[in-house]
């Protein structure tokens, strides 16, 4: 899936000083690997460069829906990693996640497209509320029209 304008991109999550393999591994074959050595740095930039692909215009000779990968060096060695692959698979649906162990690159297990998620929609609700007459509209009707004057205030006087 790459080309010579779209290589794929790839947020590499290895240890501080370790990954100099696969990272090795990753431009023979044309990735353009950013590490980090955190998995929430990680996500950030997974996340940014979705949005970078996503609003690249024909001057950046790049075409949105670019290839976008994950690769984990170890995922048994971070502790929080199911969460940040539950929120990978949420937030960039289109980033291939994989695993990196023991020299080998293999997708990541569960890596499937996230659930669909159904929103509920809003029923209007239902208000009981007893009807008005038409006599009573005319009789609130009829009020207002022969209750132009104001009433006399006994404390107030008209000569001052």
């Amino acid at each position: 899936m790459r080309s010579p304008n779209n290589p794929t991109r790839c947020v590499l999550l290895a240890p501080a000083g370790d990954g100099s393999d696969v990272r090795t591994q990753l431009d023979d074959q044309g990735w353009i690997t950013h590490p980090a050595d955190d998995p929430l740095p990680a996500l950030a930039e997974l996340c940014l460069l979705q949005r970078l692909d996503a609003s690249a215009g024909p001057g950046w000779e790049r075409s949105s829906g670019a290839a976008l990968a994950l690769v984990v060096v170890e995922p048994s060695r971070w502790d929080r990693l199911p969460e940040m692959l539950s929120a990978a698979r949420r937030y960039v649906p289109a980033a291939r996640l994989w695993a990196y162990e023991a020299g080998s690159l293999r997708p990541m297990p569960n890596a499937a497209a996230p659930e669909t998620y159904d929103i509920p929609t809003a029923e209007p609700p239902v208000i009981d509320q007893p009807a008005i007459s038409g006599d009573e509209i005319a009789m609130l009707l009829d009020m207002d029209t022969h209750d132009t004057d104001a009433p006399d205030h006994p404390d107030m006087d008209p000569d001052r």
